[in-house]
């Protein structure tokens, strides 16, 4: 079970356990929060609790050894099932070609939606969760309207989200909100710690660039590509700025692409290619350069402002980010950090990831625009 020894921020589960002890469960919720955070183990732990017929202790709490409990820990409850995005994969010229984005298929929808009204087969009620539900079109939750505005008295739908603000205002009016926030940064170095054996300062490291997210952290711990590209786009970054300059940008930005193109391949360092759905995959994708391009620009008007070094994202780099922030003032660092947050989302929504690399890369050089 995923959500065995996980770290959650109190709150969420404290919201949950209340709903279970009043004995007011909702048929629909909605947990949401930043990729990373746990929302899918969430909802696990939510219907392990819920269902749960031994003696239970804590907040969402479940004793284990009941059947229901059992056949969690297996992953082998029929009554509990989830559907998450997958990517299209289509043949061309005899190559397998997968989709750049992920969706939870119609079918999927389909699917929970003839089997909701049946009555549970073992568990007091059945679960549906539903993971990622902004990546849906327009249409297929439109087609979630009903099950959510009349469901079966013994059955529970849950959807996850980033933000309540991607999905229908109709979607969200119908679910009980769940809003889940980041745990205390200590916490989750400790956590680190204790669940992989990491050293405080290797797993305080992992904590920052994961954004503090118990899964991102995980996943990122689990990695073995993810470190040695981290590694090579700072050392990229950190040259362009320090040498300056149109050519050191565009060669710089040649170098980036490169790499992140070598990372989906063929791997780094002997490692397998990067999963494009992992942290190695995100960080070389399109996006995933020019937001790490947005940070380092961050990390430098942060030196420059005279920031605490816990509000350096590259904290073990801050000899380097000190020197390549020479050129200019913390402010005018922060606006192109700014600028660069917005060419990633741009990226992120099709826009033409060289143009905006070009950019970005011109932004780091610090000279003058």
């Amino acid at each position: 079970m995923k959500s065995e020894g996980y770290l959650f921020e109190g709150k969420a589960p404290g919201l949950l356990e209340g709903d279970i002890a009043r004995g007011e469960i909702s048929h629909s919720y909605l947990i949401w929060g930043p990729r990373g955070i746990g929302k899918s183990e969430l909802a696990e732990r939510f219907a392990t609790a819920v269902n749960c017929t031994g003696e239970r202790k804590g907040p969402l709490g479940y004793c284990g050894t009941c059947p229901s409990c059992s056949k969690m820990i297996d992953n082998v409850l029929v009554d509990y099932n989830v559907k998450r995005p997958t990517r299209a994969v289509r043949r061309e010229r005899g190559t397998e070609i997968r989709s750049s984005k992920a969706s939870i298929k119609i079918e999927d929808v389909r699917e929970m939606i003839e089997d909701i009204y049946l009555k549970p087969n073992e568990a007091k009620r059945k679960f549906w969760v539903l993971e990622d539900v902004h990546t849906m079109e327009e249409r297929m939750l439109n087609s979630l309207l009903k099950v959510l505005e009349e469901p079966p008295g013994d059955s529970v739908v849950v959807l996850t989200a980033d933000s309540p603000d991607d999905l229908l205002p109709t979607v969200v009016s119908r679910c009980r909100q769940v809003k889940m926030l980041r745990p205390d940064q200590d916490e989750l170095t400790g956590w680190l710690s204790s669940e992989r054996g990491i050293d405080g300062e290797k797993a305080a490291m992992i904590g920052r660039a994961a954004d503090f997210l118990p899964g991102r952290a995980l996943a990122i711990a689990d990695d073995p590509c993810y470190w040695p590209l981290r590694e090579g786009m700072l050392g990229i970054l950190v040259d362009t700025a320090l040498e300056g300059g149109l050519f050191a940008a565009q060669r710089g930005a040649d170098t980036l692409q490169l790499l992140g193109a070598a990372a989906m391949e063929e791997g780094l360092e002997g490692s397998e290619p990067a999963d494009p759905d992992g942290e190695a995959g995100r960080l070389a994708s399109g996006g995933g350069i020019i937001e790490f391009i947005a940070a380092f620009l961050k990390d430098l008007a942060y030196l420059k402002a005279g920031m605490p070094i816990d509000a350096i994202m590259n904290v073990d780099r801050v000899a380097d980010l000190s020197a390549a922030s020479g050129r200019m003032e913390a402010a005018e660092w922060l606006r192109r950090a700014t600028r660069a947050f917005d060419l990633s989302t741009a990226v992120a929504a099709n826009a033409n990831f060289r143009l905006a690399l070009d950019e970005a890369m011109f932004l780091a050089s610090g000279d003058s625009i």
